[in-house]
């Protein structure tokens, strides 16, 4: 089984914003020009957000795939919503710790993919279980509030590897 390209890996600030260092830009276009998919890291189901970035993701020309994180941790089934609110992309609940649909993941992603999301919905933890290593810095979300903390502001590039 061949397995996607390096892996571009984004963080965002919300889904009109860039971060570059200390420099904020505002774009309608997503971090990487040439990407074959687009990864939405959602932990949760805010319909506003999952909406734009999947506009996002359309609007690149990327083929979206809808990555729900930390399933073990759900309280709700949101599958099927997201499939509604996502029609045309493919929709996988993955859970990074036990590995659980980190398979079917990988077969869904081509070439130089981007992962966007909230902060603390598991983009930098994706990439590791991706790539087989900690390579990117990862934190719990905020206990009193449950927001993520803005481990990872930088974006790299990573090759995928044999995880």
């Amino acid at each position: 089984m061949s397995h996607p390209e390096p892996i571009r890996w984004s963080s965002t600030a919300g889904p009109n914003r860039s971060r570059n260092g200390s420099r904020t830009t505002t774009s309608r276009e997503l971090p990487a020009g040439s990407c074959g998919s687009v990864t939405v890291a959602a932990d949760t189901l805010d319909v506003g957000r999952m909406e734009r970035l999947l506009a996002l993701a359309w609007d690149s020309g990327a083929q979206p795939v809808v990555a729900l994180t930390k399933v073990d941790l759900a309280t709700e089934a949101v599958f099927e919503q997201v499939a509604v609110l996502a029609p045309g992309a493919s929709v996988v609940e993955v859970c990074a710790p036990d590995r659980s649909g980190l398979s079917e993941l990988r077969t869904l992603l081509h070439g130089t993919v981007v992962f966007v999301g909230a902060s603390g919905a598991g983009k930098s933890t994706l990439v590791n279980a991706l790539c087989g290593r900690d390579i990117q810095a990862t934190a719990p979300v905020r206990q009193a509030d449950g927001k993520g903390r803005h481990t990872t502001t930088d974006r790299e590039m990573f090759p995928l590897g044999g995880a």
